[in-house]
């Protein structure tokens, strides 16, 4: 419900805001933006998930060291951690092609709708149809980031937060079979980090975001340059007109003056 009001939202913003988007139009794009959005909803919940299982877990775990033979309880927890970080990983081979596509596609239209926006106000000034074209990359950069920063989450919760637990746990209260396990658990960690992943291609936290926003300021700066290139040429052909009417007023008006003498 909440990803089509959304949809509804963004769409009749730009037939509002955009002259010649006619109402019509819309129809064609409110399963679009209503698919994006729950693809992202779809990311945002199997993220808090894993947070959710390994604040569970973590919690579990401080009771299992006070309880009887604590060894054998961590190496249960060490075992259950280890699928965790393994689904992580999994989630991210798992829908790569799909969340690849829906990165390329989010990066293009933002990338595209900025120069439209930056194009539009060079030429004609700032109006309502740029402000509906900065409302799609408002849009288009909060599904990024959401989808970037849960992620960045749920790997801290389950590898960082995790580990700063087990290097919290008093090693002189526990005995040397439990410690041992500490360790291994330790070591299953730094072997097995929850970072959630396109398939190898690219991992997927806050970095990638900020990676985002600069490849899409080199694509804006090169896209800018062309078109004030463009400007600088229509600018020139234009003084060049202005200066040929100048020119060829100049050379008539004598002739102008030697016809009244002849008439004479």
């Amino acid at each position: 419900v909440f990803s089509w009001g959304l949809s509804f939202a963004v769409i009749l913003s730009q037939h509002y805001l955009q002259d010649d988007f006619e109402l019509w139009h819309s129809f064609a794009y409110y399963h679009i933006i209503a698919m994006l959005d729950g693809f992202c909803s779809l990311w945002y919940i199997n993220c808090n998930a894993f947070g959710t299982a390994s604040r569970g877990l973590a919690m579990n775990l401080h009771k299992a060291l006070e309880a009887e033979h604590p060894a054998l309880k961590l190496a249960q927890y060490r075992h259950l951690w280890v699928d965790l970080s393994h689904m992580m990983q999994q989630l991210g081979r798992a829908y790569s092609n799909m969340y690849g596509i829906y990165c390329m596609v989010i990066f293009f239209t933002t990338t595209i709708s900025l120069y439209g926006a930056l194009s539009e106000i060079l030429d004609s000034g700032l109006s309502y149809k740029e402000m509906g074209l900065f409302v799609i990359v408002g849009y288009c950069m909060t599904l990024l980031y959401i989808i970037c920063n849960e992620a960045y989450h749920a790997t801290r919760k389950v590898g960082f937060e995790f580990q700063v637990r087990l290097l919290n746990v008093n090693l002189t209260t526990i005995d040397r079979s439990t410690q041992r396990e500490v360790q291994m658990f330790l070591v299953a960690i730094a072997k097995n980090p929850p970072i959630m992943n396109l398939d190898g291609f690219t991992n997927i936290n806050r970095e990638l975001f900020a990676a985002n926003i600069s490849f899409m300021s080199t694509y804006l700066i090169v896209l800018m340059q062309f078109k004030l290139t463009l400007l600088r040429q229509s600018a020139r052909k234009a003084v060049k007109t202005i200066v040929r009417a100048v020119v060829n007023a100049t050379n008539d008006a004598p002739d102008d003056d030697v016809d009244d003498d002849d008439d004479e």
